[in-house]
């Protein structure tokens, strides 16, 4: 019977169908050597398969998808997909039941570890991030091996970014250097290294207090992912972002580096990839992951100053939803989101809302009024949750608007919108809001006319 240390081997030299056909007899044949009444793995059989097990773990190339996909294109997973995960469950399995993992993990099974945490990660599955995330939270790692990760991630961000200096400050003139429209080949973050962005994303989620010495290898990756035509990889860049902006020094360091502005520009263009030129599968990954960055770095940018908050938020509802929903609108998965994000821009406006109010009403009520809502209910439900937005933070001057020459038509359409938000929300919740508005301003109570004592119905 072969012993631990003689099956922690890795086939050479053989397609990957093959590598990980032969890995999950090994780790079949190690998981029952490791659960056998009779176990007894000694300490340095623990050592040999916490030094084997990061390898066979890590993701490659092959477990990728197409990079580029049409919309009608077959999505089948790589054939190897399978046999990996299969491998990855059981090395996970092992590692979990070792009598002796050291408190002090090495960075090499951290990295295994975390490039199974992600859930955007074509690769993982359900039991592999609980698992992973399971041992990795028995584990602080210290500063020092999260700023080993940082360096180490440099050689796969190897292109110099234009409007950088190598301080992770903006280039007073940017740079001569200008990248290829269409790269020859794929860069390695995203193909033989398809772990890295993770791998970011999840020490940005842990950096420390002081964030100074960290900026110059945090930007010019944070960058060069929003840069990417790649729409998944955006898509990492954009939560790497909205993590980044949680930090506390976030803000006093993009004011020190002038670089606010270069990520507004970097992060904004995400917003336009749109059917039918991005396929849907990936385009509503990328909004979900665009707008919320987006709107916490208008926050951010604007700080105390409302208005050019409101100003950056507004550039974000003309150039993103108000476009999206002109180029893509018949694609329910799209609209959907684009709704769903009216309602948190109007909230985060708030009075400078009052501008875009024809537009934010058009769409809305464009929405709802649609004789097919009803087989999307998650549509319905997200265009009343802003449409509620809208009125409640715009509804003194909808109201006001119907004083003016042509109002009469508008308050018609509020009516038939409030009509319709009447039917959905249940009869006593409708009634309180009626009167607690009508209470503040009585010359609101047109708006409401003939929907008191139908709420609901």
């Amino acid at each position: 019977m072969s012993t631990i240390t003689e099956l922690c081997t890795t086939p050479p030299n053989v397609s990957p169908e093959d590598k990980y056909s032969q890995l999950l007899e090994t780790l079949t044949a190690l998981d029952r050597l490791t659960t056998a009444d009779t176990a007894d793995v000694t300490p340095a059989e623990t050592q040999t398969l916490l030094t084997w097990l990061p390898g066979v773990m890590l993701p490659t190339e092959a477990l990728l998808p197409p990079e580029h996909v049409l919309e009608d294109d077959d999505l089948t997973p790589p054939a190897v997909l399978a046999p990996y995960q299969s491998v990855c469950r059981l090395a996970l399995q092992i590692i979990t039941r070792l009598p002796t993992v050291p408190d002090d993990i090495s960075p090499e099974l951290a990295v295994a570890l975390i490039s199974q945490t992600s859930p955007h990660d074509p690769w993982t599955t359900a039991e592999s991030r609980a698992l992973s995330t399971s041992l990795l939270a028995t584990h602080t790692l210290p500063t020092a091996t999260l700023t080993a990760f940082l360096t180490a991630l440099k050689p796969h961000f190897t292109t110099p970014h234009p409007t950088l200096t190598p301080a992770a400050h903006a280039a007073a003139r940017p740079s001569t250097f200008r990248a290829p429209l269409i790269a020859q080949t794929a860069p390695s973050y995203r193909s033989t290294h398809p772990h890295t962005p993770t791998l970011l994303h999840y020490t940005v989620l842990r950096l420390p207090a002081h964030l100074d010495p960290l900026w110059p290898l945090i930007l010019p990756p944070l960058l060069t992912l929003l840069d990417d035509h790649h729409a998944p990889t955006r898509a990492t860049g954009a939560r790497i972002l909205a993590v980044l902006l949680t930090h506390p020094q976030t803000p006093s360091m993009l004011s020190r580096s002038g670089l606010g502005p270069v990520l507004w520009d970097a992060a904004l263009p995400a917003v336009l990839s749109l059917p039918p030129l991005t396929p849907t599968a990936v385009s509503v990954p990328l909004l979900e992951a665009a707008y919320p960055a987006l709107i916490a770095l208008a926050r951010v940018l604007g700080g105390g100053r409302a208005r050019e908050r409101a100003r950056l938020l507004g550039v974000l509802l003309r150039r993103g939803v108000v476009a999206g929903m002109r180029y893509a609108g018949e694609i329910v998965a799209v609209v959907e989101v684009l709704v769903g994000v009216i309602g948190e821009l109007v909230r985060e406006m708030g009075v400078w809302c009052v501008r875009h109010l024809g537009d934010c009403v058009g769409l809305l009520v464009g929405v709802l009024v649609d004789p097919f809502v009803g087989v999307r209910w998650g549509l319905a439900v997200r265009a009343v949750g802003a449409l509620v937005e809208v009125l409640r933070v715009g509804w003194r001057r909808m109201v006001d608007g119907g004083r003016m020459e042509g109002g009469e038509e508008v308050m018609g359409g509020l009516r038939r919108c409030v009509s319709v938000l009447a039917a959905v929300v249940g009869r006593e919740e409708w009634e309180g809001v009626v009167r607690e508005v009508v209470a503040v301003e009585k010359s609101a109570v047109g708006l409401f006319e003939g929907t008191v004592g139908r709420g609901g119905e």
